[in-house]
């Protein structure tokens, strides 16, 4: 687990006539932090001799939990929509077997 990363939060929006747009109003830089980023990876590895090689077999899961953590927020193109962006990490297994030739 970490703690999240600061970040400028949006208070609101104003329509600015000089040019005809929308512009967000920003808050104080860095004054807000992100959720917490969770993720539990399990790992483990089973060592065998087997023909005189010493033979590791191998198997772990990333983000058990399959945690969905905030990057990032992103705004529409009138900043009225908070969209949140999310990590591309999601549940992953693997398994493996390590054979030495020495």
């Amino acid at each position: 687990m970490a703690s999240g990363r600061p970040f400028t939060p949006l208070l609101d929006r104003e329509w600015d006539s000089e040019t005809p747009s929308i512009l967000p109003v920003w808050g104080p830089p860095y004054s807000r932090r992100y959720p917490l980023y969770q993720r539990l990876d399990l790992n483990g590895s089973w060592n065998v001799r087997l023909f005189g090689l010493a033979l590791v077999a191998y198997f772990g899961v990333t983000n058990a939990l399959d945690s969905r953590n905030i990057l990032r927020y992103d705004y529409g193109r009138d900043y009225g929509k908070r969209i949140d962006q999310t990590s591309i990490f999601g549940r992953s297994l693997f398994a493996g077997l390590y054979v030495p030739f020495f």
